[in-house]
């Protein structure tokens, strides 16, 4: 399930707390699938984690924190 209050500036999470999986950070900027000219059908959000890494990942793995 997509949380739709995801947006710029949303401070997110991903995994399961506890686990090696689980990150957390800030949103930089959501597109929509056809914007970013991915393969998927869903949209996307340009995360930069804690760890200074910044990566696109799918709406619906991400938690708003």
């Amino acid at each position: 399930m997509t949380d739709t209050n995801i947006a710029p500036g949303s401070k997110v999470e991903t995994g399961q707390p506890g686990t090696p999986s689980h990150r957390t950070g800030v949103v930089v900027v959501v597109g929509s699938a056809e914007l970013l000219a991915r393969n998927e059908e869903e949209s996307s959000a340009l995360v930069a984690w804690e760890s200074g890494e910044q990566e696109w990942a799918e709406l619906s793995t991400l938690r708003v924190s």
